[in-house]
């Protein structure tokens, strides 16, 4: 079975998207809630959702665990396939779990066809992504000194899923530039700075509960306005049942109305 050429994150453009969080706290009925929340952000227009699946408190039990991001994912997509794109924002992985978390992001981008993008909450090394996009293009891939290993199954594209990550300061920028990843920042004015071919994209916090419709389409709007042209917004409307409540003014905001 031939697989598709890969994505490039940083040449995608977009305008508003919501970003959408859920507790990872081990209650089946935020799973519940995420997809359907994800149906009405894919019913709305959208075709990308971005999510992030909070990690539990240090030192804190729970029953059992939402905590399995990628699981997340393709468990609240399915009944979304208006959504061509899955943005999942996760940690780093750690040095020597880079090899799972390369296997578990192939399966779960082969389950999705391809609809996968991860977003790295720090700039990760060069290192890490040469590791990772050799283990997504079916090249044998060292795991200590001696022993190399092949990723199975591969992801539906070679290359692997898309990768965003977070910059907070310029010379982030210029590290995920040179790294070939796209860059999510939490600036206006990092957003607003020039770059070369790379566009980017901003986030900002839109849950607050008290946020009203109105003021929400209008914050946006005003930051939307002052963004460059291939800069995307991403906006975090909160938990499930949250988000879906604040879509509509979502809606009106990317629309211009």
């Amino acid at each position: 079975m031939s697989r598709e050429a890969p994505v490039d994150a940083a040449a995608t453009t977009f305008g508003v998207e919501p970003l959408v969080r859920v507790a990872a706290d081990g209650d089946p009925l935020r799973a519940v809630a995420l997809g359907e929340c994800f149906v009405a952000v894919a019913q709305a227009g959208f075709t990308r959702v971005w999510f992030e699946v909070e990690a539990a408190p240090a030192g804190e039990v729970h029953r059992a665990s939402l905590a399995d991001p990628f699981h997340v994912a393709v468990a609240s997509s399915a009944d979304a396939p208006g959504l061509t794109r899955v943005a999942l924002g996760l940690r780093l992985p750690r040095a020597r779990a880079w090899l799972r978390f390369a296997e578990d992001a192939a399966t779960a981008d082969g389950i999705l066809s391809g609809r996968l993008e991860l977003g790295l909450a720090a700039v990760p090394g060069a290192r890490l992504c040469a590791q990772l996009r050799a283990a997504w293009s079916a090249e044998r891939v060292f795991v200590d000194a001696a022993t190399q290993v092949e990723v199975h199954p591969q992801p539906a594209r070679r290359g692997g899923p898309p990768l965003w990550a977070r910059a907070r300061s310029a010379a982030d920028l210029e590290a995920l530039e040179a790294a070939g990843v796209a860059a999510l920042v939490e600036d206006v004015g990092l957003a607003r700075m020039p770059s070369g071919s790379s566009p980017r994209a901003l986030r900002i916090d839109a849950s607050d509960d008290t946020l009203a419709a109105r003021a929400l389409r209008d914050r946006v709007g005003r930051v939307r306005a002052g963004l460059p042209a291939a800069c995307g917004l991403v906006v975090d409307i909160g938990a499930p049942g949250a988000a879906s409540a604040a879509l509509p003014a979502l809606v009106a905001a990317r629309d211009g109305g």
